[in-house]
């Protein structure tokens, strides 16, 4: 009698199931977002003056707040993107030692 080989069964395949992705949430979550902003511009049109060094100017206090927040997000974002690239590059010099390590 023929010995069968003990190879492992092959996985199954399970079907993917798509469930929402959470876009409207976030287009809802946008349009609210934006519609208090709105009504913040609308409150907030009296004139500031703004002087940083040599330069003064008066604008809304609306805009000197957006221009904040923009410039936060912006150094946000870019701090972000550097530990990112930095995280992943330290994690690719720990996956190429190991596999030389795995060698010998």
């Amino acid at each position: 009698m023929p010995q069968e080989s003990a190879a492992p069964p092959e996985p199954t395949r399970r079907k993917r199931e798509y469930r929402s992705t959470g876009v409207w949430a976030s287009v809802v979550v946008f349009a609210l977002a934006a519609a208090a902003f709105l009504v913040f511009i609308a409150q907030n049109t009296e004139q500031v003056a703004v002087h940083w060094t040599a330069w003064h100017v008066e604008v809304s206090l609306a805009a000197v707040v957006f221009g904040a927040m923009l410039l936060g997000s912006l150094l946000t974002i870019t701090v972000g993107a550097v530990w990112r690239f930095r995280r992943r590059r330290e994690l690719r010099r720990r996956e190429e030692l190991r596999t030389l390590r795995s060698r010998f």
